[in-house]
């Protein structure tokens, strides 16, 4: 009897057995999010990027037809979406949802080739999964989303190329890298400066460490023609529609009069420094009970050897451009922490999983690992995945329940989505309306057109563009006449228009707007923060 819990005992120390509990577990943990990630519906980002998506699929264009802040990549993912899987938003899960999985594959690439060790990338990716059920629908399927993605497989490849400066497979790794850390960029902008992060570390692991100088034109030649011709791939695919459809007029428009005064709009009222302690205070707070314990492990535990040293300095050359990104935009959304998250994570594990060298009973710390997000996870969060899985399984309830689940602040969905049903029954399938607010997702539930191409009414609202932009949406609403107008009410964000009046208040001031709902429309009825307004014509009755 003694002889056989020896043998059990020692069946259950193994690392083999150890490794099948990590798979076993992370395996479930990541099916369990992905599932609950596909079931998730839109917030307000979202519904924007839908509406343009719905727009370009029907042979719109971009920022001419369409007016938005963003770079051209997130729309043209959830265009992509669209055309794959239809009009829903389930569209843009399914795509966002291999889009995070495939970081799966890269982490432990990634910590193969830094530590030696796959299973921290194992660890880090699920919970990558884990930390985005936790920061909610509202901050998924973003901008830095996607970016994020790209950075990380543009570090994957910048790294593959160490097979000599003459090998194809290594230019080819490099253009490969060039594309990726250029296809951030048109997520977000300020991700450019991860390229040139790619291009020295990419000579760096080309050269020996003496030897750094020598043929350096020969090797910046190699490695700069590998990235140019990536970054051309990617600009081409992203610009030429834009050049072809005419709208580069009006994307220089919103990217040299628009964004210069709204970035800086946050200055107003913080500096720099302040902006600093914000980035920490408002880093989602949950995640950082993961993060920061195993990135201080990982820094300052010794016996680092040169790999370790060598991924260090890259990830800590990327986490920089990430960081300052965010303290200069100066805007502390939780989804503008995604990519940030993302890199953090991966290096948070390889020190927790550095740690176990110096442990003697390893598997309750690999099971401690795994349980600490557990244990940190927010309950709203909790009864937010549980009324997700009562919709998923009683299919008649879905509706309220998500009605329930994705409104939040301002966002009421079952208004907008009453408001909705009822311009879907009671208006033409080619009749446009307009929503003179920030709830663009109407057009998408409505399906029906925009009238004008401000999708939503930052333009109108903002001090430095609402003169010329009110007269340009004026000249768009008389030339189209919508079938209806929906005023949107307690919609006020100064940290995003610089001021607190909301759409309602905001339309008293607009008096050419006032002045033309009053002229053609009468007013219909009130559904909570959204007024409904029908265009005088019997043929809507």
């Amino acid at each position: 009897m003694i002889k056989i819990f020896t043998i059990i005992r020692q069946s259950l120390s193994s690392q083999k057995l150890i490794d099948t509990i990590i798979i076993a577990v992370c395996s479930f943990i990541i099916l369990f999010m992905g599932i609950q990630l596909l079931s998730m519906e839109y917030g307000r980002d979202q519904g924007v990027f839908s509406t343009v998506a719905d727009i370009l699929a029907h042979n719109g264009s971009l920022y001419k037809d369409a007016w938005d802040l963003k770079p051209p990549g997130i729309y043209y993912v959830y265009y992509f979406a669209e055309c794959i899987w239809g009009d829903t938003m389930l569209s843009i899960r399914l795509l966002e949802l291999p889009a995070l999985l495939s970081m799966l594959i890269a982490f432990i690439i990634l910590s193969g080739r830094y530590i030696n060790d796959w299973r921290p990338g194992l660890i880090a990716a699920t919970f990558v999964m884990i930390t985005t059920i936790e920061i909610g629908f509202w901050n998924t399927a973003q901008t830095e989303t996607f970016g994020g993605i790209c950075i990380i497989w543009g570090l994957v490849a910048a790294g593959s190329g160490q097979n000599g400066i003459f090998r194809l497979i290594t230019w080819i790794c490099f253009m490969i890298a060039g594309l990726f850390f250029t296809w951030s960029a048109f997520f977000k902008p300020t991700f450019c400066f991860t390229f040139i992060i790619g291009i020295f570390y990419s000579y760096f692991i080309i050269s020996e460490p003496k030897k750094l100088s020598e043929f350096a034109i020969k090797k910046i030649s190699f490695i700069g023609s590998a990235y140019v011709i990536g970054a051309l791939i990617i600009i081409a695919i992203n610009m030429i529609p834009l050049m072809i459809s005419g709208s580069i007029h009006y994307a220089v428009d919103i990217y040299m009069n628009f964004l210069p005064e709204y970035i800086s709009l946050s200055f107003q009222e913080s500096s720099f420094l302040d902006n600093v302690i914000l980035f920490f205070v408002r880093w989602p707070g949950i995640i950082k009970f993961i993060i920061l314990p195993g990135l201080a492990i990982f820094l300052f535990i010794p016996g680092k050897n040169q790999k370790e040293i060598e991924g260090l300095m890259l990830f800590a050359g990327i986490i920089l451009i990430i960081l300052l990104t965010i303290i200069l935009q100066g805007k502390f959304f939780e989804y503008h922490y995604n990519a940030l998250i993302y890199m953090t994570l991966l290096i948070s594990l390889w020190g927790y999983c550095k740690s176990l060298k110096y442990i003697k009973f390893k598997s309750p710390v690999i099971i401690f690992i795994l349980l600490l997000y557990a244990f940190y996870f927010p309950r709203y969060e909790l009864a937010a995945m549980s009324k997700r899985i009562s919709g998923l399984l009683h299919p008649q309830n879905r509706i309220e329940l998500n009605d329930k689940l994705y409104s939040i602040y301002d966002v009421n969905m079952e208004t907008n989505r009453f408001v909705a049903h009822w311009i879907k029954c009671n208006t033409k399938a080619e009749d446009a309306i307009y929503i003179w607010g920030f709830e663009s997702i109407i057009y998408d539930l409505s399906d029906r057109k925009p009238a004008s191409r401000y999708i939503f009414n930052l333009a109108q609202r903002v001090n430095w563009t609402n003169d010329p932009a009110r007269k340009e949406l004026m000249r768009e609403l008389q030339q189209t006449m919508p079938a209806v107008i929906v005023v949107v009410k307690n919609d006020r964000h100064f940290h995003i228009t610089g001021n607190n009046k909301d759409s309602l208040e905001t339309l008293f001031e607009f008096a050419a707007l006032h002045n033309f709902i009053e002229q053609y429309y009468r007013y219909h009825f009130t559904k909570e923060d959204l007024d409904v307004y029908l265009l005088k014509d019997p043929v809507i009755e």
